[in-house]
């Protein structure tokens, strides 16, 4: 490949053989030269006819680089992209996802020209009908910030899929995600935000996320759920050491950036907990070790007012939050 590549697009390929050929499609209808960016295809031991698939398409192009690896999750596979790739920015797009035509080259070049160590751009989600059944965009107007600045004064969205990253800053920083645990992108763009000097927020619509019945947001496999909560769980302590190493250097800004991502991973638990009707001794239990870890935040307010509801309706109160278990039980027998 001759040439700067400008942006390298990370795809973490497992089981999506009925997806890939699409996603990857998306992502040469950019208006882009072959040798500005690249692909790179991270087949995290996919079960399914996925490496064919890409195998066969990496034939007709010469910016594709395909690493076959372990299973290592979603966090795993994205990382061994990371030390793969060689542009001045990295996407990440997941393998059932798109990106809009044309959508690149304009976020490109104002990440390029500002040297933005990353920077924020809208999304889509549509159904397997292809329907467009929700958007998001948000721009900071032309303003710069640092990234406990940008967190505290933009509201977008908490995916690692809507974002270009300066590849030496992560680098630098050492960014990596966790693997195989739920919930990575939250916890990964906690410390990105943090050690950010220049993000910008752009309304442009780029990706287009296919909204999975399999996800685990969706997913009634209470196994799953578990892990899903203990994954939160260990993403709090993970971030409560980072936060640590820091301390003696936090002003007020950081203080309430800190404790407004601490609390939205605080509702997270307990709106799973909530929503998959578990039983209140159970709950309990949960508050408990949060309480005893030193990982329970429930009193910072939450800029989303149906979150914040939640957080001061019932996860302040023990006795509502069992009265309205009760219901939900009540109503399903």
């Amino acid at each position: 490949m001759m040439g700067s590549v400008k942006v390298s697009i990370i795809v973490p390929m497992y089981n999506v053989e009925k997806y890939i050929e699409k996603c990857i499609a998306s992502t040469y209808e950019q208006s882009l030269e072959e040798n500005d960016f690249e692909l790179v295809i991270v087949d995290d031991e996919s079960p399914d006819n996925s490496l064919e698939i890409a195998r066969e398409i990496e034939k007709k192009h010469g910016n594709i680089k395909i690493i076959s690896q372990k299973n290592k999750g979603l966090g795993g596979a994205r990382n061994t992209g990371i030390q793969h790739a060689s542009g001045d920015y990295l996407l990440f797009l997941d393998s059932d996802d798109t990106l809009l035509k044309s959508s690149l080259p304009p976020i490109l070049s104002l990440a390029e020209e500002r040297e933005l160590d990353i920077l924020e751009f809208g999304a889509q989600g549509v159904n397997g009908n292809e329907d467009i059944v929700f958007k998001v965009s948000n721009s900071s107007k032309g303003n710069i910030f640092n990234g406990i600045s940008y967190y505290n004064n933009t509201v977008y969205l908490g995916s690692a899929c809507n974002k270009l990253y300066r590849r030496a800053f992560l680098l630098e920083k050492r960014l990596l995600f966790r693997e195989k645990v739920y919930a990575e992108d939250f916890e990964f763009n906690t410390r990105a935000l943090y050690y950010a000097e220049k993000v910008e927020a752009i309304d442009i619509i780029v990706a287009s996320w296919l909204q999975n019945e399999q996800s685990i947001t969706r997913d009634r496999n209470l196994a799953k759920k578990d892990k899903y909560i203990a994954d939160i769980i260990s993403n709090l302590t993970h971030l409560t050491a980072f936060r640590e190493q820091y301390r003696d250097k936090e002003d007020e800004a950081t203080k309430a950036f800190f404790s407004e991502r601490f609390t939205m991973l605080n509702i997270d638990i307990f709106y799973q907990l909530f929503k998959n009707s578990y039983p209140l001794n159970r709950i309990r239990e949960v508050r408990k070790e949060l309480k005893e870890k030193g990982l329970l935040h429930t009193t910072h307010p939450v800029r989303d007012k149906k979150k914040n509801l939640f957080r001061k309706v019932l996860m302040n109160n023990s006795f509502v939050f069992g009265i309205v278990q009760f219901s939900k039980r009540l109503i399903r027998s």
